[in-house]
């Protein structure tokens, strides 16, 4: 019965894609671009709206949004060629799908409880910003989750949990961009299979290290194997660089200068995150959102650049209406990255900037007042988060990179090469070739050169430090440009007419795709004990224990839940009251007081529950009910952490909770204090 469930909500959601994209895709020749665009607007509409008054659950509505899908989609249902027209959206969405159905737990790995509880905090529909689900009392204004709220809003719709939807707005987000860059491609390039190479390799590739992968990190054909494989290519500069296990990879990659030498810190940690890399990982994180606002601009320019010649009077009025709409998309998508990824705001805004600059040297118009008016119609609909988000968040000074900090050379140019290639490319063929695809090449490469410069001199003084000190920084500047650059120069390279253009352009993709050697390993290998379970809880229900208290909060009343700390981020901590879709009292305490500006409390009341949990302190039921805690967790990780606290703190608990004994094992009882 769940693969009936999950086949038809799957079906659901695509239909509603579908006549998304065809809402306007006729006459704008490109389903795709209409429908990056329409998720955009309808997002960025609902999240103002939902600043003034909080729509609650959106349930009742999916029959009405379902029977207007088939209504425009009347004609097409039956029509093969309409569906290979989606293929561009739907096999990128299959590939994420892939992934997120074999592996879909949202666990302790990487950033995924952090992603859970981002999407948790939309899922009721209170008034925005919602309840901080991590921190009672306060409001969820500190951190740029437009993306989550986007995910939230297909559980509102279609009565999902949080974990259902987070994991279909990840293969949403892939499926957008997938055709996006197939948008873009298609304004340029004629060839399906040309196309399709583009696709795959922004999609599914790695960056520069990938075809060295195999030789510079070599071991059994295991599944440890890949792993060790998807990461370097990730965090190779200053992390794996240093675990090659070939002598001449430790020849060329492993020296470390004297100055880094003597500092305690060692190798600075530079990583570059590609969309193959968060495929694999299933972290629904901002750098995501970043490529959505990239790709979404790079097909509106594509657009716009080419147009579609007008017959008649009234297509060239359609055309001029269309093209005032996507500028004015263009315009809102560099105020928009402030919710969706804040870092590469300034990189979106030079984007837009470096288009118009372009124009200017072409002597076409550079329609400053739309792309100015589509910036200030976004502020507007901004306005009410940021009129919260702005006063709350960090404050992180533009500052020249030391000179101990900058990339090693031999690691640069290893991760950079394919970028460099196609800008090299792009500069000589201009030198012989005067076509527009040409000119706008060198000024694309132009621009690419001036961003990686910026990136290698200034970076962002976040509170991060030592070998972190440029780590956010590259991270969210690295990955936003390589796979925007990699696309867009050979895009342009292979439209070129000579034959020669296209096939050294090739190189970089065909390097890039090597990424997916140790994806398909991995896929391969790696147990796949929970597929199919997307609602993202099956690593806590295998276990009957953990299984039983889950099922109680999930019909329990609603109540602030107490679950054990270990550490200060990376554990299990609130998975219980996140996977239940309960506030819980805790969250992970060093994210959430960085993210609120260090206050002493949140790291005291963090220490004061793990002496609760140690039963070290007396008036732990007083210090509890005080702070409204309705539920007290006993669970495997507890036990596991204080075995023999569990006597003491039911003596401490009693006179205000009650026991409620779920489950027990080995002589070992588990279950839930519950506020008398």
């Amino acid at each position: 019965m769940s693969l009936i469930f999950t086949a038809l909500t799957v079906l659901l959601l695509l239909v509603h894609l579908a006549a998304l994209g065809q809402l306007g895709g006729e006459r704008w020749s490109d389903r795709h671009l209409v429908r990056g665009a329409l998720v955009f607007t309808l997002v960025l509409c609902c999240f103002f709206v939902e600043h003034l008054f909080g729509l609650g659950s959106l349930r009742w509505l999916w029959p009405f949004t379902l029977a207007g899908s088939l209504f425009v989609l009347r004609r097409k249902i039956a029509d093969e060629a309409f569906w290979r027209g989606e293929l561009p959206f739907l096999l990128p969405f299959a590939w994420a799908f892939v992934w997120r159905f074999l592996f879909p737990n949202l666990d302790v790995t990487a950033e995924h409880l952090t992603d859970l509880y981002f999407v948790r905090n939309y899922m009721d529909g209170a008034t925005l910003p919602p309840p901080d689900q991590w921190l009672p009392g306060f409001r969820f204004d500190v951190y740029y989750a437009l993306m989550h709220y986007a995910a939230a809003l297909i559980g509102r719709l279609f009565h999902l949990s949080a974990g259902w939807s987070m994991n279909l707005g990840f293969c949403v987000l892939i499926g957008l961009l997938g055709s996006l860059v197939w948008s873009m491609a298609s304004r340029w390039v004629a060839s399906t299979g040309w196309r399709s190479l583009i696709v795959a390799a922004t999609v599914a590739g790695g960056n520069g290290l990938a075809p060295l992968l195999l030789v510079l990190f070599k071991g059994p054909f295991v599944v440890g194997t890949a792993v060790t494989r998807l990461w370097a290519n990730t965090r190779f500069t200053g992390v794996f660089d240093q675990n090659i296990n070939v002598e001449w990879g430790r020849r060329l990659f492993g020296s470390v200068s004297p100055d880094l030498l003597q500092q305690p810190w060692g190798p600075r940690d530079l990583p570059l995150e590609n969309i193959g890399y968060f495929i694999y990982l299933g972290d629904y994180h901002p750098p995501l959102a970043g490529f959505l606002l990239l790709f979404l601009a790079l097909a509106i320019i594509a657009r716009l650049e080419t147009g579609a010649p007008p017959q008649n009077r009234e297509d060239a009025h359609g055309e001029h209406n269309a093209c005032g709409k996507l500028l004015l998309l263009l315009g809102a998508s560099v105020p928009a990255a402030i919710a969706l990824n804040s870092w590469v705001f300034p990189l979106q805004g030079l984007l837009v900037l470096g288009w118009a600059g372009w124009r200017l040297t072409q002597g076409k118009p550079a329609q400053f007042g739309w792309l100015i008016g589509g910036g200030l119609i976004g502020l507007a609909l901004l306005y009410p988060f940021m009129s919260h988000f702005a006063l709350t968040s960090l404050a992180v000074p533009l500052r020249p990179v030391p000179s101990i900090d900058h990339t090693p050379l031999a690691q640069w140019v290893a991760i950079w090469w394919p970028i460099l290639w196609l800008m090299l490319l792009c500069w000589i063929r201009r030198f012989g070739e005067d076509t527009p695809s040409a000119r706008l090449g060198a000024w694309a490469a132009l621009g690419v050169l001036l961003l990686l410069v910026i990136s290698e001199t200034v970076y962002m003084d976040d509170p991060s430090g030592d070998r972190y000190n440029r780590f956010n920084t590259v991270l969210k500047w690295w990955s936003w440009l390589f796979p925007g650059a990699l696309a867009l120069l050979a895009t342009l390279l292979i439209s070129a007419e000579r034959r020669a253009w296209r096939w050294l352009a090739a190189v970089p993709l065909i390097g890039v795709l090597c990424y997916t050697l140790p994806q398909l390993q991995y896929l391969v290998q790696q147990p796949k004990p929970h597929a199919g379970k997307l609602g993202g809880e099956a690593w806590l229900t295998s276990d009957p224990v953990n299984r039983r208290i889950l099922e109680y909060l999930r019909v329990a009343p609603r109540g602030l839940v107490v679950e054990g700390i270990d550490g200060g981020a990376y554990m299990a901590t609130s998975a219980f009251a996140l996977h239940a879709a309960q506030p819980a009292f805790n969250g992970w305490p060093s994210h959430v007081a960085q993210w609120h500006g260090e206050p002493q409390h949140i790291l005291i009341d963090a220490e004061t529950v793990r002496r609760i949990y140690r039963g070290e302190l007396p008036n732990a039921a007083e210090w509890l009910m005080a702070r409204g805690a309705r539920y007290v967790v006993w669970s495997r990780f507890e036990q596991n952490r204080n075995q023999g606290a569990f006597a003491q703190l039911q003596q401490q608990l009693a006179p205000s909770y009650v026991w409620r004994p779920l489950s027990d094992a080995d002589g070992v009882a588990y279950g839930v204090w519950e506020r008398r």
